[in-house]
């Protein structure tokens, strides 16, 4: 008896073991390779965004310096899309020169290309994207868009979760399949041979 509940619990052990090491690692890539996806398409809306306002402002330069300037800075403080993205014009220095959130504006920021990390000013956590502004073949300042990544985090979050709850639900299965077939084949074989071990 006590080789059988041995036995029962080596071939447990080894078999739902290798499954749950494998499992947690296939949870790990699969949750990475979707928080990836989700941060590149984000990066890429964002890139798409500034090049197109760039652009277009760099096709619109028959004006005035301060015509010109003027309009970059009210396009920026009156930024449509500001629930899921927001706009900020910044000087060469990375100054925030103008934007809808009031509590940007004077402060100066990562002038980087591409940004993922914490907002200094909000706390928020934030992918943001930049490109120049150039007038008359000289670059005056920035846009930046800055998106917040908590919703996207969130989702990231659940979607992991949801991997391992299935992973534990399968090796759950595993378990009592094992456990199952133990019964009805493993056992009557060790008592065949402890019955044989008797007679001799």
């Amino acid at each position: 008896m006590k080789k059988t509940i041995g036995l029962r619990k080596r071939w447990l052990r080894n078999t739902v073991g290798i499954i749950a090491i494998l499992g947690l690692v296939f949870a790990l890539l699969a949750t990475g390779v979707y928080a990836y996806s989700r941060y590149a398409g984000m990066k890429d809306d964002l890139r798409q965004r500034a090049d197109a306002t760039a652009e277009y402002f760099a096709a619109h330069q028959n004006q005035t310096y301060e015509e010109f300037y003027s309009a970059c800075i009210a396009y920026a403080e009156t930024f449509t899309d500001r629930d899921a993205v927001q706009l900020q014009l910044l000087d060469n220095n990375g100054v925030v020169i103008a934007s809808a959130r009031i509590e940007w504006v004077g402060s100066t920021i990562s002038t980087e290309d591409t940004f993922v990390g914490m907002d200094a000013v909000t706390g928020e956590r934030v992918v943001a994207l930049s490109s120049p502004v150039t007038y008359d073949g000289q670059t005056i300042g920035m846009f930046r868009y800055v998106a917040a990544t908590k919703q996207m985090d969130l989702r990231i979050l659940f979607v992991g979760v949801c991997v391992l709850v299935c992973l534990v639900a399968m090796l759950c299965v595993i378990a009592m399949v094992n456990s199952l077939y133990i019964q009805s084949v493993i056992n009557p074989i060790m008592d065949i041979s402890e019955k044989a071990k008797r007679i001799a």
